[in-house]
């Protein structure tokens, strides 16, 4: 009963502030961290079974009981430690017979801005921040934990630390402030898995995978992210709001077998403080072969600016202790590579 209460008070938060017109600020924190995902459409709230999870769904922290987990991913166009747009580190702590803790930093970076006047939209010079791995322009620092109530149904949470640095140049200025922020978010989530096992088919074969979690049925997964007071940057009267939103995914194993089994991922999308009603749908479809070679290909469906939807394809290598992800897009003028990689350690 405690669960259903708490997937209903989820759902009633979905709804708030819809009417607002002002759009969230730190909007870097949609951007997601795992080329498995990525190459999935975006779709991952319902299936992510490493260090992810702190992102997409602290609850899938919960089926990870007995590894330790050490994950990092990086995003550009090529995948070269200087031209580093934003990076994700996570690691997991099980703790025996209570849950997982979790562990993990988003550290995002950007380009000179322009400075500009009041009395004049010619730029006056270019803003000096530091973009190098080491001096990210903003970062979060986060804590999670998920745990199973029972063998089908697990719970999770986490808080966020965020640090925002805009401009370095304000202090010469007659601007107020430093264009610095730091905020507390907190995110909560929910997953049920092996819904109706019997509409899965399985090979002649039986399945025994040493390197995926896979489950039978359905499996759904419900997560809301970035709950937190507004973001102030120079102005109090001007304080924007926190990038929360909600999302609703579901998974589906219609095959599974020894030598290959196929997944179906389906994720909906809702930003507060945005005009859509739903942002956007992303779709997923994974092969694992052999427990160890995985190709994906997924849409990325934008529902409010439809021309700005995308294709995705993708990768991965994993084997007991090591996997490698691997996502190419096309969102903007370029394809963007995106990879992760991750080492594991069981616990027995």
């Amino acid at each position: 009963m405690k669960v259903y209460w708490f997937f209903i008070f989820l759902l009633t938060l979905s709804f708030l502030s819809q009417s607002s017109a002002q759009n969230a600020t730190a909007r870097f924190l949609f951007w997601q961290p795992s080329a498995r995902s990525i190459a999935l459409g975006g779709a991952g709230v319902a299936i992510v079974d490493n260090s992810f999870a702190s992102y997409y769904n602290p609850a899938l922290l919960g089926v990870q009981s007995t590894h330790y987990q050490a994950t990092g991913s990086f995003g550009r166009p090529y995948p070269f430690m200087p031209n580093t747009v934003y990076s994700f580190t996570g690691v997991t702590i099980p703790i025996p017979n209570i849950g997982v803790l979790a562990l993990s930093t988003n550290r995002y970076w950007i380009e000179g801005q322009a400075i500009t006047s009041e009395h004049s939209p010619i730029p006056t010079g270019i803003s000096r921040e530091k973009n190098d791995f080491i001096n990210p322009s903003h970062w979060d620092a986060k804590l999670s934990f998920g745990t199973k109530l029972n063998e089908n149904m697990v719970v999770g949470a986490s808080t966020t630390f965020q640090k925002i640095m805009l401009f370095d140049y304000l202090n010469n200025t007659s601007q107020k402030g430093d264009g610095k922020s730091n905020t507390m978010l907190f995110s909560a989530g929910f997953l049920y898995h092996n819904l109706f096992p019997q509409i899965t088919v399985t090979g002649s074969t039986p399945a025994s995978f040493q390197n995926h979690d896979l489950k039978n049925g359905l499996s759904i997964g419900l997560a809301m992210h970035n709950l937190g007071p507004k973001i102030q940057f120079i102005d109090k009267r001007q304080n924007d709001n926190p990038p929360t939103y909600l999302t609703l995914g579901f998974g589906y194993t219609p095959y599974i077998s020894k030598n290959a089994s196929l997944t179906l991922l389906t994720d909906f999308e809702k930003q507060f403080f945005n005009d859509a009603t739903l942002d956007y749908i992303h779709l997923g479809q994974e092969l694992l072969i052999m427990d160890m070679i995985t190709i994906r290909a997924g849409y990325f469906l934008d529902t409010f600016e439809p021309h700005t939807s995308y294709k995705t394809i993708g990768a991965g290598l994993q084997t007991k202790y090591f996997s490698i992800n691997l996502a190419r897009y096309n969102r903007g003028l370029q394809p963007a590579w995106h990879f992760d990689a991750s080492l594991s350690m069981e616990v027995k």
